[in-house]
């Protein structure tokens, strides 16, 4: 979204839009593994997964909306919606993340956990968070220690995806974006605490 931005300035909203609204997405498929994986890790964690996507929606419904009321928009170059290198790759980088805080796990107890949730978390937040959903299944985590590292892992996913934002897009594109991610992340944890 922000090589969008930047390629073409007419795209900025629309790509803001997009980019925090993907965001929900990542709050469903979490819910969706975590549902999966361990059923008590979801409901422990289900307050600041939806905390974090009615953020993601009001944040990306303010963008939508401005998006919505400006000029129509030629937006007819498509990309690829699929690549089996990417799903190879993740599914590598499930097993590995899954292995990684299951030593950490053993090793160090819950804050091996957390480590390990919290560094998988810089690449992916649905790997981290099956991970430590996987102890609670197994009985090595209880569900509402689960919480805090798997929050942990889509706090240092968040910052990747600011990293993302100011990388990939201009200046325009992350000042719009980075305060929505920072909010988004902001409400996860308040979500958490109440």
């Amino acid at each position: 979204m922000g090589e969008r931005a930047k390629n073409n300035p007419d795209l900025l909203l629309p790509a803001v839009a997009g980019a925090t609204l993907s965001t929900v997405a990542t709050f469903v498929l979490l819910a969706a593994v975590l549902a999966v994986v361990s059923l008590p890790s979801l409901v422990a964690v289900l307050p600041a997964l939806i905390a974090g996507g009615l953020a993601s929606i009001i944040y990306g419904g303010v963008f939508t909306r401005r998006a919505l009321s400006g000029d129509a928009i030629d937006t007819s170059a498509a990309g690829r919606a699929f690549d089996p290198k990417v799903a190879l790759l993740f599914a590598g980088l499930i097993s590995t993340v899954l292995l990684l805080t299951a030593v950490l796990n053993e090793f160090l107890g819950a804050s091996g956990a957390m480590i390990g949730a919290s560094v998988a978390g810089l690449a992916d937040s649905q790997s981290a968070a099956a991970a430590v959903a996987n102890l609670v299944k197994t009985g090595q985590l209880e569900a509402n220690a689960a919480v805090l590292p798997i929050i942990a892992g889509l706090s240092t996913n968040t910052i990747s995806k600011i990293a993302v934002a100011i990388a990939g897009g201009d200046r325009a594109y992350a000042k719009r974006v980075v305060p929505g991610l920072i909010f988004v992340i902001a409400c996860v944890w308040l979500g958490a605490l109440l």
